[in-house]
């Protein structure tokens, strides 16, 4: 095989999600359901960063754009939404030398909430735009829902990051 060398270049991994779907998992205990909130220890726990510096060092990767996972349970709605894009500002504000911007979420079934959310994300968070991932979206990629919010995102110069997987009629690229 061919090596990859890193002379001369810096190497940015543009999709880096953070989070788990640990909180996806529940389990029904003596006590009852549990794993069945918004679980953000991910972005507040210093492991997860020190493992994913380790991982980037030993893969040559120098820095990373962070993104919250799609999978993340949202039983507050739009709150949880929030919570999410606070998440991942503060994650990324950790350690800007190595994580030098951020993506967040915005739920196009959140209606008009949804633009609220765009507004938060580029006023008072600065994020660099906004992750699609409409499988876990419950909509797909051409729905008039993720247009509009695609286009007041141009408006914002929000950076739009949509998923694309051929595999699913949600989220093909064509």
């Amino acid at each position: 095989g061919c090596a990859v060398t890193r002379s001369g270049f810096s190497i940015i991994d543009a999709h880096h999600h953070v989070g788990s779907i640990s909180s996806l998992m529940a389990q029904v205990s003596d006590t009852g359901p549990q794993g069945l909130e918004l679980d953000l220890t991910p972005f507040r726990d210093d492991s997860d960063m020190d493992v994913r510096l380790s991982v980037m060092n030993a893969n040559g990767v120098d820095q990373a754009v962070v993104t919250p996972t799609h999978e993340y349970l949202r039983p507050g709605g739009v709150a949880d939404t929030r919570q999410v894009n606070d998440a991942i500002a503060a994650y990324q504000k950790r350690d800007p030398a190595h994580f030098p911007a951020a993506v967040g979420i915005v739920e196009p079934l959140h209606g008009r909430h949804a633009y609220d959310e765009l507004q938060h994300v580029h006023d008072e968070l600065g994020l660099v735009g906004v992750s699609f991932h409409t499988r876990f979206q419950g909509v797909s990629t051409d729905s008039y829902l993720v247009r509009g919010l695609v286009e007041r995102m141009a408006e914002l110069d929000l950076v739009p990051f949509i998923h694309a997987y051929a595999g699913s009629p949600d989220e093909a690229p064509w």
